[in-house]
């Protein structure tokens, strides 16, 4: 898991700065998978829905056989989208494979407004609920790349988010919202040896 083998089409061009971070710009593109709103907040207590989601698609016939209608099927996508504010506002995490279809601004009103409707009925019952797959639009971005340390996925993942958000607090660099994500390539990913690509929009 040395290394992202993600589409040349989504690719313009990768670059490092002189204090040896890397970034990469990345054309729009689309995902098909399952989303839930929820908050940083919620995820630390007791109301959290990302386990749930995980194991939603988990369970799905999306994980055991993307089809032709997905590209790239050994790369699993988290994307955090529809950001309500910043980090401290509510957010959409959508969880899937890159789409084969072309993509449309619609497409991105359907997610939000699929995802927002799942968590208000989720709140009203206090069930953790899920809708039917649907397709987010990731926009062409600028990202900052960081990388986890090689270890147990949950732990690496959680420890490079902590980092990456005191970074942006300390950092003259600015985020953009627009959307990020996490990349895993699932080829012999071992989950108690795992290495992951968290993807930062920047402007």
């Amino acid at each position: 898991m040395e290394s992202f083998n993600a589409s040349a089409r989504q690719r313009e061009h990768q670059e490092e700065s002189e204090s040896g971070a890397a970034y990469e710009t990345r054309k729009a593109f689309a995902l098909t998978g399952f989303a839930a709103r929820t908050t940083n907040a919620a995820e630390f207590g007791s109301a959290g829905k990302i386990p749930g989601l995980w194991q939603t698609y988990g369970q799905s016939s999306l994980a055991a056989d993307p089809g032709p209608e997905v590209l790239n099927p050994h790369l699993l996508y988290a994307l955090y989208t529809d950001y309500e504010s910043d980090a401290s506002g509510a957010y959409t995490l959508v969880i899937g494979h890159e789409s084969a279809a072309a993509s449309a601004g619609s497409q991105t009103s359907a997610v939000r407004s699929e995802a927002s409707q799942a968590a208000a009925e989720s709140a009203e019952s206090g069930a953790f609920r899920v809708p039917e797959t649907f397709r987010a639009l990731v926009p062409q971005s600028r990202y900052r790349v960081f990388k986890t340390r090689t270890g147990p996925m949950g732990e690496v993942v959680a420890e490079a988010w902590a980092g990456i958000w005191a970074h942006f607090e300390q950092s003259a660099e600015r985020r953009t919202y627009t959307g990020d994500f996490e990349l895993y390539d699932t080829r012999g990913m071992d989950p108690e040896a795992a290495e992951v690509l968290i993807y930062i929009a920047v402007g």
